[in-house]
């Protein structure tokens, strides 16, 4: 009913149908690596369990400057509860100088830092 060259172009059709499916496949999970950029999207609490420190208050700022983290002392500092999610530029306007604060969350260093009245001298790794 069907010549071998209809079998054939259908074998054929298949495979690069296939093929096709694994490239597309492939490519939108390399797309979805590359849009994270390899930093968690969300930020569990419990992975910061080993900066708990009572004496200092810890931020942990994630890529695109989004806070992923402050311990009791940031929060109590920055008079904020456990549910508020602050915005890096919420933090930077209480703290002088707000530049010196946001170079210190985009790159290592130290910063001798005001909160409030508060002298503080901030490090960044």
């Amino acid at each position: 009913m069907f010549g071998t060259e209809a079998v054939a172009l259908g074998i054929t059709l298949t495979i690069i149908g296939a093929g096709l499916w694994l490239v597309a496949r492939t490519m939108t999970r390399l797309g979805d690596v590359a849009t994270r950029g390899g930093m968690p999207l969300t930020v569990s609490e419990g992975a910061f369990a080993h900066l708990q420190n009572d004496d200092e208050a810890v931020l942990v700022v994630l890529a695109g400057g989004r806070v992923g983290y402050l311990n009791a002392r940031a929060r109590e500092w920055f008079g904020l509860t456990l549910e508020d999610q602050p915005p890096l530029e919420f933090l930077a306007q209480r703290i002088r100088p707000a530049d010196e604060f946001i170079r210190l969350c985009a790159t290592p260093g130290r910063a001798r830092l005001t909160l409030s009245t508060m002298a503080l001298e901030g490090a960044s790794y």
